[in-house]
């Protein structure tokens, strides 16, 4: 199962298999605008690169999202991983399927992993949770195993880049599908030294 720390939630089921609920191309403009609060956020930290990278990804013209019945909602975000999200009125834990961020609040580069991801994520943002069918639905401490993507935008891929956070899942799980591609967007971003590579020896587990 998945491992990480408790965040208190309880039970949930495999309702909404693919929760969708996304912001069309009117609202793209405004994750844009978020994303030029991020700099103000990464700069305070000293992660020029990370702003760089990060500022990269949402300025893609991503693709219409759309509704496909049940809304997802970011209530919260909990740390550079873990999240909030109400869907259909009920609140839940969301877990970042197949990246591990520091741990709050101690942890080398963790304040910056979870101030990007609440620039990215802001309370009331739309959001677009996908299961991965070879990954469990939940792990031990209830918290729903997604991958997240918002305007089109995969939110852990964007940690990822910005070298926030790190590629991982547990060992005698089965391989998350878009794992790949954050193992080489981190493997790029350690190289280049972005974000809190610049710092710290290494990102999450």
């Amino acid at each position: 199962m998945w491992d990480g720390p408790s965040v208190g939630q309880t039970g949930a089921g495999r309702a909404g298999v693919r929760e969708r609920d996304g912001p069309g191309r009117a609202a793209v403009g405004a994750l844009r605008r978020r994303a030029a609060r991020w700099l103000i956020v990464a700069a305070a930290f000293g992660t020029a690169a990370a702003v760089v990278a990060f500022h990269e990804v949402l300025t893609d013209d991503p693709p219409d999202v759309g509704s496909a019945g049940g809304g997802a909602v970011v209530s919260r975000v909990v740390d550079g991983d873990t999240l909030r999200v109400t869907v259909d009125g009920r609140d839940v834990t969301v877990r970042l399927l197949g990246v591990d961020a520091p741990e709050m609040p101690d942890g080398c580069g963790a304040k910056e992993a979870t101030a990007a991801l609440e620039t990215l994520l802001p309370v009331g943002t739309p959001v677009t949770l996908t299961v991965d069918p070879e990954a469990d639905d939940m792990d031990r401490w209830g918290r729903w195993l997604r991958y997240l993507d918002v305007a089109g935008v995969d939110a852990a891929e964007s940690l990822s880049r910005a070298g926030l956070v790190g590629a991982w899942f547990p060992k005698g799980e089965p391989e998350p599908e878009r794992y790949p591609v954050y193992e080489a967007a981190v493997s790029a971003a350690r190289s280049e030294r972005v974000g809190s590579w610049a710092e710290c020896p290494g990102l999450g587990r």
